[in-house]
């Protein structure tokens, strides 16, 4: 976890993943039978978890934006939905790694699982098709294809975790320095 990093590395990592994924997500004929992860959704989810603060609401907007606006809408349910699970994510963000690598993917199967039953029941509610379907047909296809999102995003969620983990690592340095330390109270010292 990396929730000491600096602005500056923070946003060069984001815009690099974000744009890794933005061009990965809209490649022309990706479409796989099996695999397909929604690297769009799994990044709120591994940014709010990693690092604390608001970056989790703003990365998720920032990918609900781009998944509306290649949806033909200029800000949906998808923008509002990845935002709140970015803000969820950082308001439950856990403080140690073993808890961190727990979250991850019990959050990732939580938000594929709402993903999947609220655009289900979106999707009948507001067809963007011609013909009408029952809310049974609209639950039917979004339970027909749960199997392979679940696995699909937990795959995503290992790869984006990864991903961080080499984005924020920091060397552990040796401290050579001859200096002396002086310890006031906990927490607090100062090099002389």
């Amino acid at each position: 976890m990396s929730r000491e990093a600096t602005l500056k590395r923070r946003v060069l990592v984001y815009v690099l993943m974000f744009l890794f994924f933005f061009a990965t997500e809209l490649i022309p004929g990706r479409h796989y039978a099996f695999f397909h992860p929604d690297f769009l959704l799994v990044l709120p989810i591994v940014t709010g978890l990693w690092i604390s603060g608001y970056d989790g609401m703003v990365i998720g907007l920032l990918c609900g934006f781009i998944l509306d606006f290649t949806a033909g809408r200029g800000y949906g349910a998808g923008s509002l939905f990845l935002m709140m699970v970015g803000l969820f994510a950082s308001r439950i963000a856990p403080i140690g790694t073993r808890l961190l690598l727990l979250a991850i993917p019990a959050m990732t199967i939580a938000v594929t699982l709402v993903q999947t039953f609220l655009f289900g029941f979106l999707s009948w509610l507001i067809p963007l098709a011609s013909y009408d379907r029952s809310l049974s047909q609209s639950m039917r296809m979004a339970i027909r294809r749960l199997s392979s999102s679940l696995l699909s995003n937990l795959a995503a969620a290992i790869i984006v975790a990864f991903l961080f983990f080499i984005g924020f690592y920091r060397r552990k340095r040796k401290d050579d320095s001859e200096a002396i330390t002086l310890s006031f109270a906990e927490g607090e010292q100062i090099d002389v």
